[in-house]
């Protein structure tokens, strides 16, 4: 039986630190976690994760993601 879709406002995920958290480890955790909350998968996942970033980043990274044009792949955003 499929999981019915619902929104969320939050995500099992820390919030990224700029200086303490190594970003290779942490985008694995927030793609898993953001997986688990929205139970998508492919292109949708990808989708999601692109939505939930900018929620998680401190102001440093932010400022780094928001250089980053929208129309960017999920991959490349990464």
């Amino acid at each position: 039986m499929a999981r019915e879709e619902r929104g969320h406002s939050s995500i099992g995920c820390e919030n990224f630190q700029s200086g303490v958290d190594d970003f290779e480890e942490w985008i694995d955790i927030f793609e898993k976690a953001v997986k688990l909350a929205t139970n998508k998968t492919g292109d949708a996942l990808k989708a999601m994760c692109k939505e939930w970033l900018m929620l998680k980043l401190d102001r440093t990274a932010l400022s780094i993601c928001k250089q980053i044009p929208p129309d960017k792949e999920w991959d490349d955003v990464k």
